[in-house]
Order: C-alpha cells, then structure tokens, then sequence
C-alpha cells in the first residue's frame, strides 16, 4: 500500500544585531506552527496490484466495481483402457446319445360295471276302517193327537163342556197319564249298522193345547219290540215349544226300521180353565228321530264318499349301494290294484323320493278304482331321481283313495275291507349317484408304442418319466394298479399303486434306473395291465363317464443302448452367457482370444464345427472347424478375435455356439451314452476400442491441480466475500452420462483451510458444474486451491456409446465481486511510515501546546473508526505496546468534515523522538438492515477515502537559549 505522507518542518528565524547583544536582556516568547502529519487517499487500487482484478460496469450511473477473476485449466482425463470384459470360461459338453423316441402317448379309459340297487316291492294294504254315514235323514213319527193320546174319559167330559157350551167352553183339564202310543219309523239310507261312534237325536214337537209331561218317556226298540233304549223328559213341554234329548248309541247295533213308544203324563190346564173348540181335540203332537256323526264298523247302508289315506315308508333291502341322491338310467315301477271294497273310486299315489328334474315334480299317479283286480301300466323311471337319507334308506309314499257315493243302493260293508296296492320297482340302476357304491375291481390292459427311427433292443434309462393323467369324471377315489413288464429294475417289472380322486390326477413315475425291454427289435411295442379297485366312501359318482388315462413317455435318455440307433447328425446348439455388468450392443474388439479344449470320450471320429453369429470378421461371422480323433488326449485351438465386431441385443447378453457328431445307423451298436464330448471355451478378457450399448460403471480418476492465488487484496481482516462464484466447465464427446466426484480445497499459509465437494454431477446433463458454498472457499483468502476427483462413465442402464480414446476436458473459473460483508472487527491497517529521520527534525522541547486537525472526505458505502498510533519500534505495533496519537475517531460513511484533537502533557513529549513511525488503522462499519442483520458493501473503482493530519503547534523561543546553542 502506497501511503503519501509530507512532513514539513518549517523554521523562520530572522534576526539583525548590529552589536552583541546582553544576553540577560536577550527576549523569550511564543509562536504557533502548523505540521503536516499525515495526507493520504485511500481506494482499493492501495489493495490491489495483480492483473487478475478488473473493473466492471455497475448500473447506469457510470460506476463500476472490481471483480477478483482466476482461471484454472485442469487436467485432460481420458478413458483409456477401461472397456473390457473379464475373462468367460463355459463347459460345454456334447453327448453321444442323441436317440430320437419320439414322445409315446396312450390314452384308454375304464368304466365302471353298472350300480343299481335291488327290486322295491311294497304291498300296501289300505283298509276303509270306519265308515261314516253321514248321509242319514231325520225321521218323524206319525202325529199322536189329544183323543189318542188321554183317557177316554177325560175326552168324553171336555167333548160334553164344549158341545153344551156351543162348539167353544172354558173348562179345566186335569192331570192324565198318557196312553201309549207306538210308531214305527224307517231309515231308507241303512238296514242295520253296528255303531262304533254316533248319536240319536229324538225331538219332541208339542202342538196340543195343553203342556206334555212330566214325565215324557220314549222308547227305541226294535220291528220285533225289542227295546234298544229309553228317552226321559223330566220337564214339562209346553204347547207350541219342542224339547229335544240325545242318546249315545256306541257300540250298538241298529236296524234301519225301529219303533217308537211315547208315555208318561199331562199335567192338563194345572187348576186353570182353559177356552178350547172342538178342533182342539184334535191337536197333535210329533216324535223326530235323527242319526248323528255315525262311524260304523259295519253295516248294509247306502255307503256316502269314504277317503282312504296313509302315509308311510318302504325299507330298501340293505346294500353296499347307499343312495343319497341318484339318477336312474333305467328302473320300472308297477302296479297291481286288488279292490276288496263293494265299492269303485279314485286312488292318486304320491313318491314324494320320486322326482323327475325338480324336486316338486314327485312321481304322482291318479286312476280310478275299479271292482275286483287290475294292474296298472308299467311307470318308465329313466330319468327320474331317487332321493333318500344316507342313515336311512326308505323310500317315502302316501296315497289318498276315494269312493264314490253307493246312493241309492245299500250295500253291506265291514271296516276290514280294503284295497291292496303291490307296488314293485325293479331293474334299478343309476345314471349319476351321490352317496355310496358297491366296490368294483375292473381290469385293462393294452399296448404302448414306441416311435423311434432307431430299434432299440434294450436301454438303460438315465433320465425320464412316465407321465400319466388320469382324469376320474365318474367320481370318487379309486386305486389303480399298473403293471408295465417291459420296463425292468433289477428283476422288478414296473409296478406302481395310484390313487386317484375324482377330477384330474396327475403322476409322474420317474423311469431312471429301468431298463427298456421292448418286446423284440422288430417290435417295438410295450404292454401294460391296470386293475381299478373303487372304494367305498360317500361321493358323487356319474356312472355313465369313465376313467380316462393318458400315459407319456417323455424325455427319455439312457446310459447305454443297443440296437440299430438310426440318427441324423447330432447337433447341438448352446449359448454362451456374457456375465457382466456392460450390456453390449455392438463393440470393435481391440484384443482378445477364445482357447478351445477339446477331449473326445465316446471312442468315435467325430467333426465339430463351432461357429458364433455374434462374432463378425467383417460381414463374415466367425466359424473354425476341428477334426477330432477317437484319442482322449485333448486337443487345444485358438482364435485371435482382433479386428471382429460383436454384436448383441440389449436384452440377451450371449453369444451362440453349435457343433455336429455323426455315428453310424447300419451296424447292431452298444454305445454307453453317458460319454461325451468335452470343449472348455474360454473367451480371454476381451478390450475394446469402442462400446455401443449399456456401459457399466468405468472410475476415471481426476488428477490434483494446485493452483496458487495471489491477486486477493491483503491486510482486509474481517472483510468476508459476500457474492463468489466458481464454475467448472467440462466437455467431452461421451454420449453416455458421465458423473463426477470433485473436491475443492483452499488453504493459507496461517493453516486455514476449507473444503467443498460436488458429488454424482451428471455432466452429460449439464456441462457446468456450480461449486456450491464458493464463498468459504475465498473467505480464508487463501494462498492457493486444490483440484482432484473421479469421473464415472455409464453405469446408470442409459444406452450410448463411448471410444477409449474419449476424454473429459475442464477449466476452472473464479469470480469474485469485490462485495464484501463487513464483519464486527473488519480493520484495514497501513504499513508503518517514517514521520521523522535524525535529530535535526525533532520539534523543540519548549512546546507548550498542540492541536490535531483531522480532514477527512469519505465515499465509501461504509463508516469509520480511526485510530493513528506512533513508536520508534515497528514491532511495537503488532504487540500493542505503541503509543496512541489518535484515539477512535468516527467517519460516518458519504460523509466529510474536519475534528480537532488538543493533545494532553503525556502526548507532546511524542514528537520530541527520534525516528518516529506512525500507523493508521482504519475499523471499518459495516452496513445493516432494519433488523441488525449485516448486508454486503460494495468497492466502487471511483470509491475513496481523503484523509489529511496536521498539527497547530505552539511553543516557547528562549533568546538566552537559542544564543547559548550558537
């Protein structure tokens, strides 16, 4: 820093003597000088002398601002040797045995013998039982008049009365006995009946003048006079009323004509006179006899409608075959009626177990009953189910039979009579059942051929099955047997118990270790026998489907056969897998090999030609030939792949091999086919010029770059960059991404360091990487910054290409704004300046007094605080041990002005020294927000600080002195 101060000591002394003068009278007084101290302007070109830092335009206004700009070129990175592929051995093994049997299928089904159950017969024997006649009339007596019915005597005197009184006279009638009198009655509906349950109603109609009874007594006898029973009436009837009393007759036997007798008493007019004509002694009065709820057990009667019904059950006869549910393929249902009754009707005959298709279409039968015996037609049952309980086996039945009316004819009839119905439901058998069938063993047996080209005389199986599917659409489970004797373990034919449910079973009966038998060379057949056991359980059989088996032979190889082995060549096609990570779709091979190690084990000459598609000379693929002999002593090639193009899909990340063997088909041959043909191909690792397709990840490191930084501006403590920007710009012509791993680390020579780092930048996305936090990186106002990394190629599945001669180029750039935040203890201080050299320039001691005057003129954004202190001793300034001159004083920031400053006695002897070296510090304060918070400052190039310090000094001129010094 550049400081321009004048010091000007200036000392006019004129004196004229003409004489000597006394010095006692020689005078003393004091005068005033003023001494320039310090005058300086400050801007930031005092801070800055590297052609690094620039002005650049600031708004409008015509300023601008310095910009601190650094440049550093890193390192070409290039990719080099990175695209390879490591090392790919594959085993590949080629067999002798490739015997052509063609897949062998057989397919043949079982079914079962047909289920049914034994005859239903029932005979069922529907007595009538009681009979009701409901249908008898009531019957009235003839009518019994007044002089029928009283004594003759009592007649004569009312007849006397009524004839002297003129035909009409009011007389008293006195009490009488009734003369008997007997009427006969006829029921026309029944001759006799034997009573199980009824009554006999006997009505009394009074139509005399005078009350009947009491008492009034009736008897029931028979034609013959019999008495059957007697009816009492213990209260009187009066004239016009009735009375009526019933009588139960159970249990008797009555005819359909009975007699009725009528006695007791009349009471007569009871002491009062009553009128009477002669037309009165002929009132009358009536018996009515009547029939009620008769149930007869016998009886010649007219017979009214009877109804015959029951409902009941038939066992089924036990049997293996438990039917829950069950269709019938076939079964007849016939009738035979015998009618034991005098009497014809109608009988319906319901099974509800009977249905055809829905469970409310029961089997029902209607047809009339006719006299004596008949059958019915026979009742076709195919179609028709079977419905029962599993725990009981009964078949339900109900019928209804309903005579017709015998009127007008009687007939006799018992309550034993009835109406057989033999029921029979013969050749039962089922279509479907659910439930439970009678075991069954059913047997099959058949061929199994082989198809071959070759004719096989035996073979020992190594490998393969036999398949079988066995779909059970009848139902249930069912153990098969199968027996196969041209398939041989040890001297064990084939032998295996299958157990099948119902629907689809599958089994696999693996075959290594058997030996194929077939029946001759010329024959090329195999035989087998199965024998299916049902088993009895509770299930849903469809007994009209079968039991289809399909049997497979498939995959068979064997480990040694003989015969007459009929081959095309044997050619084998494989692959060979690139186990890696980078998914190639086309590469130039730069380097690279296959060795192929090829032993013969099958004792035969054989030619292999080994071609890979994949590998290209040109448009040529690649294909080499190798004529082996029957030796086992291995036999070694090698291709050079320098100069070919591989060439893949993305999504099938191999390469393709084939290889041809031929052995005789005309000769009787044992070959034991476990021996093969063994090439070990080892592809080296393989480097490439060039990748198209899915790169995996290739690290390239980035090496250090240190760069040294000397264009900051010194002695700004506390100043902090508030706007820094670096940016790496990287280029290169790798189409797939490429992600960098970058650290910048800035350092000074006090030890202070910082460190930034940018991790998995895509540059392919983004050719400029920003360096985040670059602030803290120049805010240690380094010395110098370090530059190192890695650069990933691919490795993130995108598809492009990359060249190993492809490099990564990148330049560094700094820059930095002179705009700073100014912290609490910014301070720029200036060098040590030399005030005053020898003696000669020291002010006299005779000073009385000095005044500092301090001019300033700031332009700076921010304020001030100026501190100016002095010593002889440089050092005296860092340790602090320096003398104060001007203590703390204040500029406003875009301000001016002038302060003044009396130095005190401890301060006047400073400037009485030798070599005197004054510093000025400058405490800058910062700008802030309404809130407190510090804000940047910017350093405009037209920016500066004047500062002038000079003193007003007064001090004492000793003429006695000043002569003495002469």
């Amino acid at each position: 820093m550049k400081h321009n101060i004048f010091i000007v000591l200036i000392f006019f002394f004129i004196s004229c003597a003409l004489d000597s003068p006394d010095e006692n009278k020689l005078p003393q007084w004091s005068t005033i000088l003023e001494v320039p101290i310090i005058q300086t302007t400050l801007d930031l070109n005092e801070f800055l002398e590297d052609s690094l830092i620039a002005t650049y335009p600031l708004g409008e206004g015509g300023d601008s601002i310095f910009v601190f700009n650094k440049t550093i070129q890193l390192d070409t990175v290039t990719v080099g040797d990175k695209l390879k592929i490591d090392p790919i051995d594959k085993g590949i093994v080629q067999y002798a045995s490739a015997i052509d049997i063609d897949t062998s299928e057989t397919t043949f089904s079982i079914r079962y013998d047909s289920v049914g159950l034994d005859d239903i017969s029932e005979l069922i024997n529907a007595e009538i039982g009681l009979i009701n006649l409901d249908n008898i009339n009531s019957q009235n007596t003839d009518p019994i008049s007044f002089s029928d019915a009283m004594p003759s005597s009592l007649v004569d005197v009312i007849e006397a009365a009524i004839n002297a009184a003129g035909g009409n006279a009011e007389v008293v009638v006195d009490t009488a006995a009734l003369i008997p009198q007997q009427k006969t009655i006829n029921f026309e509906s029944f001759t006799s009946a034997a009573i199980d349950s009824g009554f006999i109603d006997v009505k009394i109609y009074n139509n005399l003048f005078i009350p009947l009874g009491a008492p009034i007594y009736v008897d029931i006898k028979n034609s013959i006079g019999t008495e059957l029973f007697q009816m009492v009436w213990n209260s009187e009837i009066a004239a016009g009323d009735s009375s009526t009393i019933s009588q139960n007759v159970s249990g008797m036997t009555l005819p359909g004509d009975m007699l009725v007798e009528v006695s007791g008493t009349s009471n007569g007019s009871q002491g009062e006179e009553v009128a009477i004509t002669t037309a009165d002694l002929s009132s009358t009065f009536t018996i009515n006899v009547s029939a009620r709820d008769f149930s007869v057990s016998e009886a010649t009667a007219v017979v009214p409608s009877q109804t015959i019904n029951d409902t009941n059950v038939i066992t089924i006869n036990p049997s293996q075959t438990i039917v829950e549910q069950a269709i019938m393929s076939h079964g007849e249902l016939d009738i035979a009626v015998t009618n034991n009754l005098p009497l014809t009707g109608n009988i319906l005959l319901n099974i509800p177990s009977l249905y055809f298709e829905s469970i409310d279409s029961t089997l029902k039968l209607n047809f009339l009953l006719e006299s004596g015996s008949f059958s019915m037609p026979t009742v076709d049952l195919d179609g028709w189910s079977l419905l029962m309980s599993f725990d009981n086996q009964l078949l339900n039945y109900d019928y209804i039979i309903i005579t017709n009316d015998t009127d007008p004819d009687n007939i006799s009839i018992s309550q034993t009579n009835n109406v057989e119905l033999d029921l029979n439901i013969s050749n039962i058998f089922f279509r479907s059942v659910t439930g439970q069938i009678e075991s069954q063993i059913v047997e099959q047996s058949g061929d199994i051929n082989i198809e071959s080209e070759s004719r096989i005389q035996s073979a020992n199986i190594s490998n393969g099955q036999m398949n079988l599917i066995v779909d059970n659409r009848i139902g249930g489970s069912s153990n098969v047997h199968l027996t196969v004797p041209e398939l041989m373990r040890g001297n064990n034919i084939l032998d295996s118990l299958l157990f099948i449910n119902s629907g689809v079973n599958e089994f696999v009966i693996p075959l290594s270790e058997y030996e194929l038998h077939p029946i001759s060379v010329d024959d090329q057949r195999l035989t087998y026998n199965t024998n299916t056991t049902t088993l009895v359980e509770t299930s849903t059989y469809f007994l009209h489907d079968s039991i289809s088996i399909t049997l497979n032979l498939t995959d068979l190889t064997f480990n040694a056969v003989s015969g007459y082995l009929n081959q095309d060549d044997n050619i084998q096609m494989d692959r060979i897998d690139l186990d890696n990570d980078t998914k190639i779709q086309t590469a130039e091979i730069d380097s690279g090999k296959i060795l192929f190690t090829i032993q013969n084990f099958i004792g035969l000459e054989a030619d292999v030609i080994f071609s890979i598609n994949e590998l290209k000379e040109g448009s040529d693929p690649l294909e080499t030939s190798f004529q082996i002999s029957s030796s086992t002593d291995p036999l070694q090639r090698e291709i050079d792949l320098s100069g070919y193009t591989l060439s893949l899909p993305l999504d099938s990340q191999s390469v393709n091999y084939t290889s041809t063997l031929s052995i005789p088909n005309d000769q009787l041959l044992s070959l034991t086919l476990n021996d093969s043909i063994s090439i070990d191909v080892l592809i080296d690792t393989l480097w490439f010029g060039s990748i198209t397709g899915i790169v995996d990840t290739v690290d390239v490191t980035i090496d250090t770059v240190k760069k040294e930084i000397s264009a900051l501006p010194e002695d700004m403590d506390g100043f902090d960059f508030a706007n820094v920007e670096i940016s790496i710009d990287f280029e290169s012509g790798i189409t797939i991404p490429v992600f960098l791993d970058l650290t910048l680390e800035s350092s000074n020579s006090d030890g202070a360091s910082e460190i930034v780092s940018i991790s998995n930048w895509n540059i392919s996305d983004s050719s400029t990487v920003i360096v985040p936090n670059a602030s803290t990186l120049i805010n240690v106002q380094p010395d110098q910054i370090l530059s190192y990394g890695s650069a990933r190629v691919g490795g993130d599945g995108t598809v492009g290409s990359v060249t190993s001669d492809e490099i990564i180029l990148g330049q560094l750039s700094v820059r930095a704004p002179l705009e700073f935040e100014i912290g609490q203890n910014a301070l720029i201080t200036t060098d040590p300046t030399l005030f005053n050299e020898n003696k000669s320039e020291i002010i006299p001691e005779e000073i009385e007094n000095i005044v500092l005057f301090v001019q300033y003129d700031n332009d700076f954004e921010f304020g001030s605080i100026i501190t100016v202190s002095m010593s002889q001793d440089t050092l005296d300034f860092e340790s602090g041990n320096a003398d104060l001159l001007i203590d703390a004083l204040q500029i406003e920031s875009m301000s001016s002005g002038i302060d003044s400053i009396e130095l005190n006695d401890n301060r006047l002897g400073l400037f009485n020294q030798d070599s005197v070296y004054l510093r000025v510090e400058i405490k800058v304060i910062g700008q802030e927000d309404d809130n407190g918070n510090p804000i940047s400052s910017k350093f405009l190039s037209t920016d500066e600080m004047q500062l002038n310090i000079y003193g007003r000094v007064q001090y004492l001129i000793d003429g006695p002195d000043i002569l003495d010094s002469e």
